[in-house]
């Protein structure tokens, strides 16, 4: 979904897809940031976002979302490129009555949250130019998300019950 949107801005970019490059594939991904000598920015998108999953499967989300992070904080570093990573507020317990700020304490309370939490610091650690976006919901015409679901559920049951408190 930011493809079209970019491009219809005049943004010229390579895009990738892991169809055609695995962020956990170091050495490919390191050749094409290589590759990409006119590229000021990297845009990752790409993470292990299956909540209750990553309960099971905390190697795998800890490779994708913290290892395969690092590996690309470092790769932009010695190639001068600028990261925009898409990280969660997972990061933090939800305890706090008001909105988290940028320079709250994290306080990650499911493996999900911690193996994002790795790969923020991995970047913090590694890079000297980054932005991480902590964001809640992530919408868009592809994939899934709660307003297909809800759209879907609606077709389906008279009633539904849903979460009004975030």
């Amino acid at each position: 979904d930011l493809i079209p949107l970019l491009t219809s801005e005049g943004v010229s970019l390579t895009a990738y897809t892991k169809s055609n490059l695995s962020l956990t594939d170091h050495d490919a991904v390191k050749a094409c940031l290589n590759q990409a000598t006119d590229a000021q920015f990297v845009i990752n998108c790409a993470a292990y976002t299956k909540v209750d999953d990553c309960e099971t499967h905390k190697d795998l989300a800890n490779q994708i979302n913290g290892d395969a992070v690092k590996n690309l904080a470092k790769i932009c570093q010695t190639t001068g490129k600028t990261l925009i990573h898409f990280s969660t507020d997972y990061v933090f317990n939800g305890e706090k009555e008001t909105p988290y700020l940028e320079n709250d304490s994290t306080a990650p309370i499911n493996a999900y949250g911690q193996s994002k939490l790795l790969g923020e610091e991995a970047i913090i650690t590694e890079l000297d130019r980054y932005y991480i976006l902590r964001v809640q919901w992530l919408y868009g015409e592809h994939g899934h998300h709660f307003i297909k679901t809800i759209l879907s559920l609606m077709e389906s049951k008279p009633k539904l019950d849903i979460v009004d408190d975030q």
